[in-house]
């Protein structure tokens, strides 16, 4: 039987030979052919019988079949429109649904060589011919497969007769394994043509190294990403000893893990080039690591590769470090030629000239002896902690290594601000029986109900709120955050003029410091200026403003056209101004121009805020489309941020960018132009509790609008001492300040019954009479109004709670929390900026004190588990020869070292 069906297909592989696969033979196909028509209908694909394990692989969604074809005497081959699912996944993988078709033609019951497989073929040649040559027209090139449906017979003489369809040449392999297998063929059911275009690779991703890069040290592999991995001449020779099984095209990290896992006599580890750093481009070479195996130094077979990227430059936003082909963008792996090789790159980097050991999970700098390196690795290098962790330590130059308070940006209080919140339907999951033996299981799904959100300017006033009940609750909120977004685009572009008062216009020629960094301000008079010829508006170069007035006023011009104009400098006239030292009039000294003594307003009020340096007042510039709008949630860590990123990653393009706590929370995460953060990062208790804070003790309605200033703008005052009300959650034993025993009778709690009539006490008689009192005051007629006016209370209060929080901290500290993610960073900054400490870092040469450090730090506990401890050894006072020798090793150690230290000056600097 094998050899019959052997000798059937390699009689198609004569006959359609001459198509598979090939360029370019347009003379192949005269014009008045055309593709075969195939609006009668769509065919099932591959449909064989019930039962069959062909018919699970190939059924597709059309499951009428058109009887009309069996009475038939001829083979009819149709387009298929609806492929099978696994011809699917070939196409999608492909990208192009164009670049495949497959045909189907049905054998009728009358068909003549029904029984006959080469007869058939040998009938239908033409008709298979015509499709391939229009086809071979249409992509330039082809690949095809024919797959015949074969009604079979299995021991059909016996009581055991079994009979199915068989796809070949899908299952011809397994008959072949078995030559007595008893398989008869009966008819033929089907004949399948599968075409699909022929694209071969090409040498098309090729590119030049950098020219730092362009060094014998590094040889050019044969591009490991492309498919043919096996087939790289360079490899040929270690086909014999390297597994490249399961081994993806192009090359992926996980996929170097797997590599690994094949052949356990290699550790392979990855490298990026770093180009430029600081905007600079380098001259020498410096790595970054990428993937560091975990089997350094352990294996007989060290490989060391390099990733180059073309046009790395650009590449500013590698989303996934696993894509090693980015978009757009063509990658190779490049060798470092041995333990040779490798120290030729890295003595470049560290002028290291003779023989020396670098560590390749921090790139540390070199060590003498191998020895020194097994020692860094086990005790001070970031691997001992984890595995996986490879991370090159930068330290700064020497000269910019000083550590002050810069954040100049974070002195302006945050225009606008966002406070949402969202309501979820707790949906109960059932109990999966694989869940039993489980960690962790999974008991209710979260869904969103309703979204809530107030934008808040920096005076308290709201400019936009959304309060909606959806279940597309984060896809409406985005939307309507994008929309206000360009809504505050357009104020910024529009800034306030300033507004200067007599006393501003004083208090400015008065100053003598700069509001913003503390620095000296020199004379308005002094500062450097563009001096314009007041008619002609050409550039004269470098002067002193009040030089310009001078000249301006004696001449009765208006010195304004004589320092501004409509058109910028040019790149020379530039270049003249910034290196200007003298006067162009007076042709005294003149300063930095970023140092002028300027007025700083502010964009939206106009209001004057005080004099600064012009480089200080630059950075408060409010731009437009780069402006970072905080939205702040309330719990946000533990609970919304896991609703939002979860669907904003499918309904944003946008880039997002979280900062993790671990690897189920986030403390912050930023899209686009909104920064996501949490009151929890900021120490802030709960709602209940904020509300009850800023109350403090008043029940004046008038007071509490001076207090709750956004909730007064949207309720009627007499409202305020409803919703700030605190609510009792405790027993009746609790409120009489007794220990609550757990027991308490039903007459504690207000009774609720939920719809199956069970009893369930969930909230006291106190809380459900002030529910009550809400629902009639508040006029509501559903539960839908409640829970709404619930949601806008708690964004409302939350609103009221953070303005004035920040208010506080930006009278006492001047700084804004809510430039800040957590109170870490803003208390780090306000430490620098209240003591003007100027901080003295390690700096590059300074690696061995950052590791002896890193080297002494100790924790734990400390303890005596003996009451005493005696030494007894020859030469010692006391020496007894009866006992055994003992020495003592002497490891001294304090208690209360927390609380010493805290007491202590922190070092600050002159580390030697």
């Amino acid at each position: 039987m094998s050899s019959l069906l052997g000798s059937i297909f390699g009689t198609l592989g004569n006959l359609f030979g001459n198509f598979l696969p090939s360029w370019g033979s347009s003379n192949l196909l005269s014009d008045n052919i055309t593709p075969p028509l195939h609006d009668n209908m769509p065919d099932n694909d591959y449909q064989g019988s019930e039962g069959s394990e062909t018919s699970s692989e190939y059924d597709t969604a059309d499951e009428e079949e058109d009887e009309t074809n069996q009475e038939d005497s001829i083979m009819q081959f149709r387009l298929i429109e609806d492929p099978a699912p696994k011809r699917l996944i070939e196409v999608s993988r492909a990208g192009s649904n164009g670049l495949y078709r497959d045909y189907v033609a049905n054998i009728p019951e009358k068909y003549p060589f029904r029984r006959d497989p080469l007869l058939m073929f040998e009938d239908n040649e033409e008709a298979i011919s015509k499709i391939y040559k229009v086809e071979l027209h249409r992509l330039g090139g082809i690949k095809t497969k024919i797959v015949h449906i074969a009604h079979m017979i299995n021991n059909p003489d016996e009581d055991g007769e079994k009979k199915e369809d068989i796809a070949f040449p899908n299952r011809i392999k397994e008959i072949e394994q078995n030559a007595h297998s008893g398989w008869i063929y009966d008819y033929g059911k089907k004949v399948y043509l599968e075409i699909s275009a022929y694209q071969p690779l090409r040498g098309s991703s090729h590119f030049d190294l950098p020219n730092s890069w362009n060094k014998p040290q590094l040889a050019r592999l044969q591009n490991i990403t492309t498919p043919n991995l096996n087939d790289v001449n360079r490899s040929k020779r270690f086909m014999n000893m390297i597994n490249f099984t399961g081994i993806n095209a192009p090359a992926s990290l996980r996929d170097i893990d797997r590599f690994e896992e094949n052949n356990p006599s290699f550790a392979v580890n990855v490298f990026k080039p770093i180009l430029s750093e600081n905007g600079e481009e380098l001259k020498t070479h410096k790595l970054d690591p990428l993937r560091i195996s975990e089997y350094n130094y352990q294996k007989e077979h060290l490989i060391d590769l390099i990733l180059f990227t073309q046009g790395e430059e650009g590449l500013t936003d590698r989303r996934n470090i696993n894509d090693m082909n980015p978009e757009g963008f063509n990658t190779h792996y490049c060798l470092i030629n041995g333990e040779a090789g490798w120290h030729r790159i890295m003595r470049n980097w560290n002028k290291h000239h003779d023989h020396k050991y670098f560590c390749r999970y921090c790139l540390r700098a070199p060590f003498s002896r191998l020895d020194l390196l097994e020692e860094h690795i086990a005790y001070n290098c970031y691997r001992r902690n984890n595995l996986y962790a490879s991370q090159r330590e930068i330290f700064p130059k020497k000269g910019n290594h000083i550590c002050k308070f810069t954040n100049i940006k974070a002195l302006l209080k945050a225009p606008f601000v966002i406070y949402p919140d969202n309501e979820c339907d707790s949906n109960k999951l059932e109990e999966k029986e694989e869940d039993k033996n489980k960690n962790t299981v999974k008991i209710q799904n979260q869904v969103n109900n309703s979204f809530g959100y107030v934008l808040i300017q920096n005076d308290s006033d709201i400019i936009s709120n959304v309060f909606r009940r959806t279940a597309n609750s984060v896809a409406e909120k985005w939307e309507n955050m994008q929309k206000d977004l360009q809504m505050i685009k357009e104020i910024l572009r529009n800034p306030a003029k300033l507004k200067m008062t007599a006393r501003d216009w004083e208090k400015h020629n008065s100053a003598r410091k700069c509001y913003l960094c503390n620095g000296l301000l020199q004379e308005v008079r002094y500062n450097k200026v563009k001096y314009y010829d007041n008619e002609t508006q050409k550039f004269n170069g470098a002067a002193h403003q009040g030089c310009v007035k001078t000249v301006c006023n004696a001449r009765r011009l208006d010195y304004k056209k004589s320092m501004y104009r409509t058109e910028k400098l040019n790149k020379k006239e530039e270049k003249a101004f910034n290196n200007a030292t003298k006067c162009y009039i007076c042709k005294g000294n003149l300063k930095e121009e970023k140092i002028n003594k300027v007025r700083d307003h502010d964009h939206i009020t106009g209001q004057f805020r005080g004099s600064a340096h012009r480089e200080c007042n630059l950075q408060l510039w409010l731009k437009p489309d780069m402006i970072k709008i905080p939205v702040v949630y309330q719990g946000g860590k533990h609970y919304d941020f896991h609703l939002e990123l979860l669907e904003l990653g499918l309904i944003t393009k946008e880039k997002i960018e979280p900062i993790a706590d671990n690897m189920e929370n986030y403390k912050s995460f930023t899209i686009g132009q909104f920064k996501f953060i949490d009151t929890i990062q900021f120490q802030l208790p709960s709602l209940e509790k904020i509300a009850t804070n800023l109350r403090g003790g008043v029940n004046s309605p008038d007071e509490l609008i001076k207090h709750f200033p956004i909730l007064a703008q949207c309720f009627l005052k007499e409202l305020l001492l409803l919703f700030t009300q605190k609510g009792c959650k405790k027993c009746k034993h609790e409120n009489k300040g007794k220990k609550c025993d757990g027991k308490c009778r039903p007459e504690d709690y207000k009774e609720v019954t939920d719809c199956e009539h069970k009893k369930i006490y969930t909230i006291s008689q106190k809380q459900y009479g002030h529910a009550q009192k809400v629902w009639h005051e508040t006029g509501c007629k559903t539960f839908e109004d409640y829970h709404m006016l619930y949601l806008k209370t708690d964004v409302l209060i939350l609103a009221d709670a953070f303005q004035n929080f920040r208010a506080v901290m930006i009278d006492v500290l001047g700084l804004d929390p809510a430039n800040y993610i957590t109170l870490a960073s803003y208390a780090f900054d306000v430490a620098k900026k209240v003591t003007k400490v100027k901080l003295e870092l390690f700096h590059e040469g300074q690696e061995d004190m950052h590791e002896f450090v890193q080297r002494w730090m100790r924790g734990e506990n400390s303890m005596v588990p003996r009451r005493i401890a005696k030494a007894n050894f020859p030469g010692m006072k006391g020496y007894d020869k009866k006992w055994v020798n003992k020495w003592l090793s002497m490891y001294l150690d304090a208690n209360n070292l927390y609380r010493w230290a805290m007491i202590q000056y922190l070092p600050t600097g002159g580390f030697r």
